[in-house]
């Protein structure tokens, strides 16, 4: 299950002051020049999480926005992959109860290991050029048995959350604005990636933060989720 704003209020306090999007490969794929990449490819169902910021800055989360975001995004993924002569779509497989929540930790592992490097690679901090340098994330071997079931070599994984501003908030904001005082307003966070199934190696991770896309528009996902994975086709050119 979605991981509750560890995105949109944890990582938008911890992500720097114009975080931008940022694309980066794991070195054994960079230093191959893209040649490693997985071609068979799952898609677990995108975590998706879409909340509501009112006039007086309480956030409350609306399944149906997110389910209708979710739905958003799967579609431009599957679309992108189907559509592509160098890369197969799996098709998933019905688990068994302890598989789906084997799943679904996994999931959350790589949510917090995804927004974590996003966040790093953000930083300019010298102690963390070595990661930055050689990018080597992780969420272990656990979900092996996809690779079993499925024939997949890796997975697509995609995780986003979404604050938007209610009406009365974008009123307060303009009149805030007219009196000079800053109010935050929404945001969204967008984190895609692709995970070998036998190592659990990020081989690839592009997250994309933005104050003025709505996951909940079908035109406005497509725009991201393009953005995103044109930077995917640069993979050949990755070292």
């Amino acid at each position: 299950p979605c991981l509750g704003l560890v995105l949109v209020a944890g990582m938008c306090a911890f992500l720097p002051s114009g975080a931008r999007a940022q694309n980066v490969w794991h070195y054994s794929v960079a230093e191959g020049g893209g040649k490693e990449f997985p071609r068979k490819l799952v898609l677990l169902p995108p975590e998706v999480g879409v909340y509501e910021l009112s006039a007086g800055g309480t956030i409350e989360k609306v399944p149906e926005w997110g389910r209708e975001a979710a739905g958003h995004i799967e579609r431009e993924i599957r679309e992108f992959v189907v559509g592509r002569r160098d890369l197969e779509l799996v098709p998933m497989v019905t688990l068994s109860e302890d598989d789906n929540d084997l799943v679904d930790r996994h999931f959350a592992a790589y949510t917090v290991v995804a927004t974590t490097a996003h966040a790093i690679l953000q930083n300019a901090d010298p102690a963390w050029a070595h990661k930055r340098n050689r990018f080597d994330y992780t969420i272990g071997p656990g979900l092996r048995f996809l690779k079993e079931k499925t024939g997949a070599d890796a997975a697509i994984l995609a995780v986003a959350e979404d604050l938007v501003s209610s009406g009365g908030r974008k009123a307060m904001v303009v009149l805030g604005a007219l009196l000079g005082i800053g109010l935050p307003t929404g945001r969204a966070y967008l984190v895609l990636g692709v995970v070998k199934l036998d190592s659990g190696d990020i081989v690839w991770l592009h997250s994309d933060f933005s104050v003025t896309q709505d996951l909940k528009d079908g035109a406005a996902v497509e725009g991201m989720i393009t953005d995103i994975l044109r930077a995917y086709e640069r993979r050949e050119t990755a070292k």
